[in-house]
């Protein structure tokens, strides 16, 4: 079994580890074009940006040939994720990949103008995100068939979005969101910040210098070990990496220098 995988703060790539098989990164396969994918059974874990799949995860499987009996997504969301599952099975149809399961699992959300941290880790519990992975894990064990059905309105709302980012003014607009962020004094020139960013959107030897494709990933700010990286409108300083993922496993996943 194969996982595609895209994780910022290592979310998705946690839960690509608890389900298990060769997992592999989609920013280092797009960096490699490695576009053929074949196994028994192939997943796809990613989180859900703006009710939607996240753009370089849309760019790199309009490109992909997938060749598998099982194929099977497992998307991550904090409060709000309306029918990103559906616009992932839509998605995959284009390329001919007949999707057999589709589930979706609550866990911290890392979006800092709308979330504080703390509060997020305060009303995620652990044991209702591992009772959801386990129950996932049973699924995909089991060959289930099994698709998440989603209503009108969010159908509605995925799909509106959507289209509003990827219209030329609103990829314009996601790529310069890096504008957002900003660099404090405490920051040492580590360049953490260069590795686990998916896009490779920093550059510079010194402090970092954000150039015009970011995702808003936040992986940056997150991720920071001086918590230099202050973003507009944040809720608070308090930042998140998932406990069960190091930092070298997130810029391994990442790193496109």
């Amino acid at each position: 079994m194969k996982i595609l995988y895209f994780t910022s703060t290592g979310n998705c790539l946690y839960v690509a580890k608890r389900i298990g098989g060769e997992l592999l990164s989609i920013p280092q396969l797009e960096k490699d074009a490695k576009y053929d994918i074949s196994d028994e059974a192939v997943g796809i874990v990613v989180p859900i940006y703006g009710f939607d799949v996240p753009r370089p995860v849309r760019s790199y499987l309009n490109k992909v040939k997938i060749n598998a009996k099982y194929v099977f997504t497992v998307m991550t969301y904090g409060d709000w994720s309306m029918a990103a599952v559906t616009r992932m099975k839509k998605m995959l149809e284009s390329r001919g990949v007949t999707l057999n399961y589709s589930n979706e699992v609550d866990m911290v959300d890392n979006y800092l103008p709308g979330y504080e941290v703390s509060k997020q880790l305060a009303t995620k519990k652990d044991e209702n995100i591992e009772d959801k992975i386990n129950l996932i894990i049973k699924d995909i064990s089991s060959r289930k068939n099994l698709l998440l059905r989603k209503g009108i309105i969010s159908n509605v709302m995925s799909a509106g979005l959507s289209a509003v980012s990827a219209s030329a003014l609103g990829a314009k607009k996601m790529n310069n969101s890096a504008k957002k962020f900003s660099i404090s004094d405490n920051c040492n020139s580590c360049g953490v910040c260069r590795k686990v960013c998916p896009m490779g959107n920093i550059a510079g030897v010194g402090k970092p210098e954000y150039l015009k494709k970011c995702e808003f990933c936040l992986a940056c700010t997150h991720l920071c070990p001086q918590n230099a990286i202050r973003l507009k409108g944040e809720k608070s300083d308090v930042r998140f990496r998932n406990q069960h993922i190091t930092l070298n496993e997130i810029i391994v996943a990442n790193q496109q220098g």
